[in-house]
Parts: C-alpha cells; sequence; structure tokens
C-alpha cells in the first residue's frame, strides 16, 4: 500500500510506474492481466498491477508487486542511497 500525501487516482499512479526504470506495469482487470510471479521469475524488472485507490484510509493506493530473486535481493534497479 502507498499512502502519498495528497490524494492520487488509480490512473495517475499507472501512468508514472509504468515511466520508472526497472518496473513494468501489468494492470488490466478487464482482462484479468496482473502481475504473477511467472513474470518476474529470472527477471530484473519490478512488476506491479492491481493498482486501485484504498477507501479505507485518506489517500491510500493499493497494488500489487512481483520480483524474481536475486541475490541482492527483491528490486536489483533500486537506489543505491536507499
Amino acid at each position: 500500500m502507498l499512502r502519498p500525501k495528497r490524494n492520487w487516482k488509480a490512473d495517475e499512479v499507472r501512468k508514472i510506474l509504468s515511466k520508472a526504470p526497472g518496473v513494468v506495469v501489468v494492470d488490466d482487470p478487464k482482462k484479468f492481466e496482473y502481475p504473477l510471479r511467472s513474470h518476474a521469475a529470472g527477471k530484473d524488472e519490478t512488476f506491479v498491477g492491481r493498482i486501485r485507490e484504498d477507501e479505507s484510509i485518506p489517500n491510500g493506493i493499493n497494488l500489487w508487486v512481483r520480483c524474481g530473486q536475486h541475490p541482492e535481493g527483491c528490486g536489483t534497479q533500486r537506489r543505491p542511497d536507499r
């Protein structure tokens, strides 16, 4: 779950994440497309989907995140300063 300071719509989050390096958005509920373990197996990218607004908390965004198994851990594309 993400909880940004301002109220973001799921479409905004989807658009931003689709431009992020190392992130692949797999999110089409009408076609039942969302990130699965098989998408991420053996790959460096991080797969994100099922992006939706969480009405249970202010400004909440729910999403699924899948990444492959790497010796360095999940998300080899992450910034080194984090």
